[in-house]
């Protein structure tokens, strides 16, 4: 009886995989695999599994970049996989802090310093008492603003400023090189931190003793990534690239793992 049940056990299984392709099989065994990394990344407990889970998060999309550009450079893949797969609405916001360092170096251009004072009072506006309150990003410049008041000249010069580079998404990019080279990032502000889901500035407080320290200058910002943030883009991301794999056939195995790695 048993020899029985196991022989039609068999051929359920044998017609089951008749409707499945090779394909739909490595896909559903590579999603399987890097989800699982993902949620011991999120189990991880520790004094510092702060920076830890962040540096193993930006690894972690590393490592799908690699997999889906693996002909572009670590910054390009990187980019694209974020912008590619994932519903981020606010990626290319302009930095207000980015936007004063580039209007610093070049006071000469007027209205470019002027929009960029603005912006960034704005934030320091909305600081609060001691910067304690959160400045979230959906009032920051966008690109089509900046476009009004960004020099002529610099349009035309291959050495001049980049406006991506003013991206919130190549601010993420710089916290991955920090994490990933450095091994490190800002310590964040003491404040109990609301809306600690998203993306958010929050004026740098330091502390001497039990004191905090009020009377800091306005440019003591901070660009905070926080760990739920990075977790939901890596599982979105995730699972965006895995059904792209699936409608175009693409083994993901091919180029995640690559004996030479990408360094």
């Amino acid at each position: 009886m048993k020899e029985i049940y196991q022989y039609h056990l068999t051929l359920i299984e044998a017609r089951i995989i008749e409707h499945i392709t090779i394909n739909q099989l490595l896909v559903s065994e590579f999603n399987g695999y890097i989800l699982e990394r993902l949620e011991n990344i999120k189990l991880i407990e520790s004094p510092d599994q702060e920076l830890q889970k962040k540096l193993l998060y930006m690894a972690y999309l590393d490592s799908l970049a690699g997999a889906s550009y693996p002909n572009k450079s670590n910054k390009k893949a990187f980019i694209n996989v974020i912008k590619d797969y994932s519903t981020w609405e606010h990626f290319d916001k302009i930095c207000p802090l980015a936007l004063k360092r580039l209007s610093d170096k070049h006071p000469q251009y007027t209205e470019l310093k002027d929009f960029a004072e603005q912006a960034y009072n704005r934030m320091v506006a909305q600081g609060g008492q001691f910067g304690a309150a959160q400045v979230n990003l959906n009032d920051l410049p966008s690109k089509d603003e900046l476009d009004v008041v960004w020099p002529e000249n610099w349009n035309d010069e291959t050495s001049s400023p980049n406006r991506e580079n003013l991206t919130q998404i190549i601010q993420l990019y710089h916290c991955r090189n920090t994490l990933v080279h450095s091994l490190q990032h800002r310590k964040e502000s003491p404040y109990p931190r609301r809306n600690s889901y998203v993306i958010h500035y929050r004026q740098y407080m330091r502390v001497e003793g039990n004191s905090i320290i009020a009377n800091l200058k306005h440019d003591e910002f901070e660009l905070v990534h926080p760990i739920q943030f990075l977790y939901k883009l890596c599982t979105e991301v995730t699972l965006n690239m895995t059904k792209y794999f699936l409608k175009e056939e693409i083994n993901p195995f091919e180029s995640y793992y690559d004996d030479f790695g990408r360094y």
